[in-house]
C-alpha cells in the first residue's frame, strides 16, 4: 500500500537550491532481487527476472498514477540475471544475461496489449552477462559485457523493424562489465564498470547515433565503481550507488551535457547497494531493488526540482504541509505564514492553477483532471519558498 506522505517543507528569506528529494514508493510486487531488467513504456515500468532467492523469470508493472504493481507474464527465457531491457515504440525488449547453463544471447519482445513474450532473433554478439542496453528512437543498442573471453567492448545495434542485428562502432573505453547509461535525445553516454583486473571505472563515453562516433566525456566524479542505477531527466542523467570495491554506495550525481559536468545531488535515502534498477517518467527518476548485500525489493522515486526536507540556514521557522496526499481531488495546504502564492504544474510542467494564498488553511480541488503525479509551488511572488509533489488518484 502507498505510504502517505505529509512533506513539510521550510522556507525563509534565503532562496532554496533543490538537490531533489527522495520518497519511497509501494514495494516491488514479486521476491526482493539484485541484477534485475526493466523498461518503461508509457506511465508504466516493468522490472523482471533477476536473482534472489533464486533465477527468476517473473515480470511485474508499476503504475506510476496508482503506484501499484501488477504481476505480467513471465518471461519466457530462461531464468536469468544480469539481462538488459529497453523499450521502442510500445513495446519492452529483453535479452542477454546469464542462466544457470551460462551466458546467453537470446532476445524477446513484450506486447504490452497481448500481454505476452514472443522470441526474436538473437542478439548479434556472443553471449554474454553485465552489458548496458538503451534505445534511440526507432532502434535498440547493447554492447560491452562479460563473455567466456572476459571483458569485451562490441557494440550492437537492433532494427525492430527487420529483426536484425548489426555491428556499430565499439566501445572506446576498456573493455568491461556492469557499466552504465543513460540516454538524452539522440545520444547515449555510458559509464563506470567493472574492468578485467576487478576494479571500477569512473570514464564517461557519449555515443552519438547521428555520427556513429564516441567521445569521451568528463569523468564520473564518484569512486571508481560498478553496477550503478542510471536514469535521465529531460537534458541532465543521473548515476546513483553502484559498488566502488569496498562497499555498495548511496551517492548520487547528476551530469549535465550543456557543461559536460558531473555535480553531487541528495544522496539516495535507503540502504547503500549495488545492482538497483533505473528508470524516469517524466520529470521523476525511480530506482528499484538491489543488493545491500541482501535482496532487496524497496522502490523509490527522485524529484529533483523537490526542496522537500531541505533546511534553509538551518532554520525551521515556518512550513507548508498538503494532506491528503494521495488524493482523489481535494488536497488541504497547511501553511503557518498565508502570505504568498500557489501554483500547480502537470508532469509535462505546464501550469493548470494559480491562486493567492490570504488563509492558513486552503482546499485546492482537483475534480476533472486526469490522476497522475502534479507539481505545486510555493513562493512569495519573486522566490520559490517550498515546493513537492501530489498524487491524484
Amino acid at each position: 500500500m502507498k505510504k502517505l506522505l505529509i512533506i513539510a517543507l521550510c522556507y525563509s528569506t534565503t532562496t532554496v537550491f533543490s538537490q531533489g528529494y527522495w520518497t519511497r514508493l509501494t514495494d516491488y510486487g514479486g521476491a526482493a532481487k539484485r541484477y534485475a531488467a526493466c523498461f518503461a513504456i508509457g506511465a508504466k515500468a516493468y522490472v523482471g527476472t533477476g536473482n534472489g532467492p533464486a533465477l527468476s523469470q517473473e515480470f511485474w508493472a508499476w503504475d506510476q498514477a496508482s503506484d501499484t504493481w501488477t504481476q505480467i507474464a513471465d518471461f519466457i527465457g530462461s531464468a536469468r540475471q544480469h539481462a538488459v531491457g529497453f523499450t521502442i515504440g510500445s513495446k519492452g525488449y529483453v535479452g542477454t544475461g546469464e542462466d544457470g547453463s551460462g551466458f546467453t544471447k537470446d532476445f524477446y519482445v513484450y506486447d504490452t496489449t497481448a500481454n505476452a513474450w514472443t522470441q526474436r532473433a538473437d542478439f548479434g554478439g556472443s553471449p554474454r552477462s553485465g552489458t548496458v542496453g538503451f534505445s534511440i528512437g526507432n532502434y535498440g543498442y547493447i554492447g560491452t559485457g562479460e563473455d567466456t573471453s572476459g571483458n569485451v567492448q562490441d557494440f550492437w545495434q537492433y532494427d525492430a523493424a527487420g529483426d536484425s542485428w548489426s555491428p556499430i562502432t565499439s566501445f572506446p573505453g576498456a573493455g568491461r562489465r556492469y557499466a552504465s547509461c543513460f540516454v538524452i535525445g539522440t545520444n547515449a553516454y555510458v559509464g563506470t564498470g567493472k574492468d578485467n583486473s576487478g576494479g571500477g571505472n569512473v570514464d564517461l563515453w557519449m555515443w552519438s547515433q547521428s555520427s556513429g562516433m564516441w567521445t569521451q566525456k568528463s569523468n564520473y566524479t564518484g569512486t571508481p565503481r560498478w553496477g550503478c542505477f542510471a536514469f535521465a531527466i529531460g537534458d541532465k542523467g543521473y548515476f546513483g550507488t553502484g559498488f566502488d570495491g569496498a562497499a555498495g554506495t548511496n551517492d548520487l550525481r547528476q551530469y549535465d551535457t550543456l557543461s559536460d559536468s558531473w555535480s553531487v545531488r541528495s544522496p539516495f535515502t535507503g540502504t547503500s547497494r549495488e545492482f538497483a534498477v533505473g528508470f524516469s517518467i517524466g520529470t521523476i527518476g525511480y530506482m528499484a531493488t538491489g543488493d545491500d548485500p541482501f535482496s532487496k525489493k524497496d522502490l523509490w522515486e527522485y524529484d529533483p526540482n523537490s526542496t522537500a526536507g531541505l533546511e534553509v540556514n538551518n532554520e525551521t521557522e515556518n512550513f507548508i504541509s498538503v494532506g491528503p496526499n494521495p488524493s482523489d481531488r481535494l488536497f488541504n495546504f497547511t501553511t503557518h505564514n498565508p502570505e504568498g502564492e500557489l501554483k500547480i504544474f502537470d508532469a509535462a510542467g505546464q501550469k493548470i492553477f494559480q491562486m493567492k494564498i490570504t488563509s492558513v488553511n486552503t482546499n485546492i480541488d482537483m475534480a476533472g483532471k486526469v490522476p497522475g503525479i502534479y507539481f505545486y509551488q510555493f513562493t512569495d511572488g519573486i522566490t520559490i519558498r517550498a515546493s513537492g509533489k501530489l498524487l491524484l488518484q
